[in-house]
């Protein structure tokens, strides 16, 4: 009989390692469907043990790890954006959505900007494969900042809703979008300006999260998303509109404490920063870019298009940046440097304080 058992634990031993060869290989990726036969649950499991141990109960520490297991791979399967690389390959995608004009142009609302370049991040979402890339570079920013899994997120009527919409999906959050008063779908009302009847039609995809507040023992947690700001008066607009309505309606509904942007696209307009803090709320990004920062990306794309037609290169999208050629990396190194350099960077260990 105890050769049986010998037998039995010789065998175990050896499925383990090859379990361990395999895992150390990577044959088997670990977001593959049956992936825990090599890698089992051991990170999932040390930070459940975590958990419980900080006084959390079984269900919520599953729930969080759960959470946040679901959330990493979503960003890992999104086109491989890391930490290591979100930055490179934000500039390399917006590149590609650069129009340059021979005279200055004006965009914008109430607050007008000037300049030689547009970068057409709405365009970017109408590419399915450009929007997946686009959204985990912002699942990518929001983990680094540490968020709480949100309940809901806030996107102005006039931003990037498709943008937003993705990045909900990916959170598993409801999106709501918030009209500016001027929009001619707003509701006005006399006397019942904050009303629930007011604000489920000017808060469109509102309904859900309010009736979930009114049954919820903890307070709702919610994120402001857009691909990009420039003067912020409308987040800022969104922000003070939404706040008003948790004042207002006694919502059970935690006011907005993190808004998020890829980058911000001109620098001319005052302390962005000052005015989300002083409505008790940080603006996060990646980098600002002024004309200079853009001149700089835009002329990058032209260095490597004609590099890559004196090596007679015949790749699709040859005339575009690519994160996989060594030069072209090394271009976008250099902007990232650059920004660096005028504190224009705001993105992991090489933050600014702002």
């Amino acid at each position: 009989m105890s050769s049986f058992f010998d037998t039995v634990i010789l065998f175990l031993l050896g499925l383990d390692s090859v379990r361990m060869i395999v895992a150390i290989l990577g044959i088997v990726k670990p977001t593959s469907k049956y992936s825990w036969l090599i890698y089992g649950r051991y990170d999932i499991n040390i930070m459940e043990r975590a958990l419980l141990q900080l006084g959390y109960s079984v269900d919520l520490a599953k729930e969080i790890t759960d959470d946040i297991s679901d959330l990493s791979r979503k960003i890992k399967d999104n086109s491989g954006i890391n930490e290591g690389n979100a930055s490179e390959k934000l500039i390399i995608l917006l590149s590609r959505y650069f129009t340059y004009f021979e005279k200055p142009i004006n965009y914008g609302g109430k607050s007008i900007s000037k300049s030689l370049y547009y970068i057409n991040t709405m365009e970017i979402s109408h590419n399915e494969n450009d929007l997946n890339e686009l959204t985990s570079i912002m699942l990518n920013l929001m983990i680094d900042n540490n968020i709480d899994m949100p309940d809901f997120i806030i996107v102005p009527k006039g931003g990037n809703l498709l943008f937003a919409q993705a990045v909900a999906k990916c959170l598993n959050a409801e999106l709501i979008v918030v009209k500016d008063s001027e929009d001619k779908s707003s509701v006005i009302a006399p006397g019942q300006a904050l009303s629930e009847a007011v604000i489920r039609v000017n808060f469109e995809g509102s309904y859900s999260v309010l009736n979930k507040s009114k049954n919820s023992k903890k307070k709702l947690i919610g994120y402001l998303v857009d691909c990009n700001t420039s003067g912020g008066t409308q987040l800022l607009s969104t922000l003070k509109k939404f706040n008003e309505m948790i004042d207002a309606c006694k919502m059970n509904i935690l006011k907005p404490q993190k808004a998020f942007v890829l980058f911000r696209a001109d620098r001319d307009k005052g302390d962005i920063d000052q005015k989300f803090g002083e409505l008790n709320c940080k603006l996060y990004r990646y980098f600002d870019l002024d004309e200079q920062s853009k001149g700089q990306i835009y002329n990058a794309t032209i260095d490597a298009k004609t590099r890559k037609e004196k090596e007679s290169i015949d790749k699709p999208s040859c005339d575009v940046l690519s994160y996989y050629i060594k030069e072209d990396r090394e271009l976008v190194d250099n902007i990232i440097a650059e920004l660096k350099r005028n504190k224009k960077f705001y993105y992991g260990g090489n933050t600014n304080e702002h």
